[in-house]
């Protein structure tokens, strides 16, 4: 498995990128290159990755696309990105990813890597690994929730996300907290 690290700061940090991308992208991007991206607010154009991140506080136009391209109440859309909107205490100005420091590691896993991953964090921890399956907001949300809650997380994948970062059918997104990764899964997974 390629892990990516991903740092998040809350301090502006200059970035050499021209062109905007959506956040998984440029995870796969530096999955793929194994190199140092900075990424901020004026080079991603989610929406999606926006609102995980904090830097866009207006939802209506995502929730009015995604109610009507996934026949979903607006409410029920609506609940979920106010309570994504609430936890996001942290300030975040940008992101690096592949950096020499990190908060979190991300990557696309096999189900037997994540039966794996399962296995060696209750092996460690004595604890079932649990993780919640959102609709929306992979990659990007998935990053911070292991972030904010030092606890690691799975997901199926948004549509867009398997589009733009490549990721295969059969596989999954997980994000882990970099201390717990050190810890349990460093040398023990591929």
């Amino acid at each position: 498995m390629n892990w990516v690290k991903v740092k998040f700061l809350d301090k502006q940090r200059k970035t050499k990128l021209s062109k905007k991308g959506r956040f998984c992208e440029f995870v796969h991007q530096a999955m793929v290159d194994n190199r140092e991206i900075i990424i901020n607010r004026r080079n991603i154009n989610c929406e999606g990755a926006r609102i995980a991140f904090g830097w866009q506080r207006d939802f209506y136009d995502f929730e009015q696309k995604f109610s009507s391209n996934n026949k979903v109440n607006i409410s029920l859309i609506d609940g979920v990105l106010k309570n994504i909107q609430a936890s996001n205490t942290k300030n975040i100005k940008s992101i690096i990813l592949n950096g020499e420091e990190a908060d979190v590691v991300v990557s696309f896993a096999l189900p037997k890597d994540v039966m794996e991953i399962s296995r060696l964090y209750f092996v460690h921890t004595g604890e079932i690994l649990k993780t919640k399956l959102r609709p929306f907001l992979s990659i990007c949300l998935q990053t911070v929730v292991a972030w904010e809650t030092d606890y690691p997380t799975v997901s199926c994948g948004c549509k867009d996300s398997r589009l733009y970062a490549g990721i295969k059918n059969e596989e999954l997104i997980v994000a882990f907290p970099y201390s717990m990764y050190k810890k349990i899964l460093k040398g023990n997974i591929v």
